[in-house]
């Protein structure tokens, strides 16, 4: 078949099968949606990449040291295996939309990637400052209540009286000295300290949760020596670098 016969054999396929070329606004929206999809993963990406950052800095490393285990065993417990899954798969959907640009081909799939997880985690860290990451695990905390359980990092590490540490939502503040705690896998505890409980537990109308370091005395009793907020006060990174090391104890009432 010659070139003047096939070129014949394909304009009379297109008559035959009334093919029509799209119009340049389907190729442009089509074009905009992949980029939009794109974006909205990267920001999406970066907004979870904050929840990382704030779960990394949920706590200070001492906790580590006194765990009464492996270091390396604690570390991969405190790893939040959840918000990095979740932080994967809006990479790889950003990957996919942004390879999927006019000019994304071009590209290797290697360098899409890095630039995609380079920008996650620089948008990340600009979420994170402004307290976003802190703000989304404050409203999963108070309004799942098995987020805690399961796809917090710290809650284990805070669930272990026989090391020291319990945590949970205050349910009832007794008197000055004793509340009543119920703990991550519902058991409820008597706390006691030997000073006046902090005043914003014992004016909260609601009940608030707290992380407890002690000593449990018997069943369900538990004397505190410190007690703290759940969920820690925000550090920016920013301000953390100007003004040296972070602080050496938790952050209390």
């Amino acid at each position: 078949m010659t070139d003047k016969d096939f070129s014949k054999d394909i304009l009379q396929q297109i008559k035959e099968k009334q093919i029509t070329p799209k119009p340049k606004w389907e190729f442009l929206l089509k074009d905009s949606a992949v980029w939009t999809a794109g974006i909205v993963s990267l920001v999406v990406g970066g907004i979870t990449m904050s929840v990382i950052i704030h779960l990394y800095r949920f706590d200070d490393l001492e906790t580590l040291t006194e765990t009464g285990g492996n270091t390396v065993q604690t570390i991969l417990i405190l790893l939040p295996y959840f918000w990095i899954a979740v932080l994967g798969v809006f990479v790889l959907v950003a990957h996919y939309n942004l390879k999927h640009t006019k000019n994304g081909y071009k590209y290797k799939v290697s360098h899409i990637t890095i630039a995609t997880v380079l920008i996650s985690a620089a948008l990340g860290v600009l979420f994170y400052d402004t307290g976003l990451g802190r703000a989304i695990d404050h409203v999963l905390s108070n309004r799942m209540p098995t987020y805690d359980r399961y796809a917090h990092p710290w809650a284990k590490v805070w669930s272990n009286p026989d090391q020291g540490r319990i945590a949970g939502t205050v349910v009832r503040v007794i008197d000055q000295n004793h509340f009543e705690l119920k703990d991550f896998h519902e058991r409820v505890w008597i706390v006691y300290t030997s000073n006046t409980l902090p005043q914003p537990l014992q004016r909260t109308p609601r009940p608030v949760k707290v992380r407890c370091r002690g000593q449990a005395v018997q069943d369900r009793t538990f004397q505190a020596i410190r007690i703290m907020p759940w969920i820690p006060k925000h550090q920016p990174i920013m301000k953390f670098r100007m003004e040296g090391e972070r602080e050496a104890t938790p952050q209390t009432y």
